[in-house]
């Protein structure tokens, strides 16, 4: 909840310019909805019926920090240029 919201905020601020707003907001709201619906179905598919309950949970909160953590360095990586 919290960290997909902020996750999603900082995409947003990072990608966007004024010339562009809506074109790069537009790319990253159906990158996230195609994400999201390949989770829900690799979920369900795959990591459910092999891993169970417990190691899915984990996985996905694996691959949120990821991208949180990706999306946080770009960032105070492009503070510097």
């Amino acid at each position: 909840g919290f960290l997909g919201g902020f996750r999603y905020s900082l995409a947003n601020g990072l990608l966007k310019s004024a010339s562009d707003a809506g074109i790069s907001s537009g790319k990253i709201y159906s990158s996230d909805l195609f994400g999201s619906c390949a989770g829900a179905v690799a979920a369900c598919v795959v990591f459910l019926p092999l891993y169970g309950i417990y190691v899915s949970f984990l996985f996905a909160g694996l691959l949120n920090l990821i991208a949180f953590a990706g999306l946080f360095s770009y960032n105070r990586l492009r503070r510097f240029e």
